[in-house]
């Protein structure tokens, strides 16, 4: 096991380039899809506007756990976004 703690933004697009390299192979890709579009926006300055705020919750919303309570109540006009489609395609081959 490794584990590769984060303490900058700025060292997020280490763990991206990473699961670019080396695609997951489970439901977690689209959990990563999602991830990696937020963190688009947000290094797009995005999540500093009113509708990039509310793009990233949508997408949020579309994460395993979904929106937390308090979000839905404050935010309840979000619309989920829908979640990337994983197929298994087998095993990628390392040669």
């Amino acid at each position: 096991m490794v584990i590769y703690a984060v303490d900058s933004i700025r060292d997020i697009d280490v763990i991206i380039n990473h699961f670019d390299n080396y695609s997951l192979i489970t439901q977690k890709l689209s959990d990563f899809l999602i991830f990696k579009q937020c963190f688009n926006l947000i290094k797009q300055k995005e999540h500093l506007t009113e509708k990039g705020l509310l793009e990233i919750l949508s997408l949020k919303g579309s994460l395993n756990l979904g929106l937390p309570d308090n979000i839905k109540n404050v935010f309840p006009n979000i619309k989920i976004k829908e979640r990337p489609k994983y197929e298994f395609k087998g095993i990628p081959s390392s040669l």
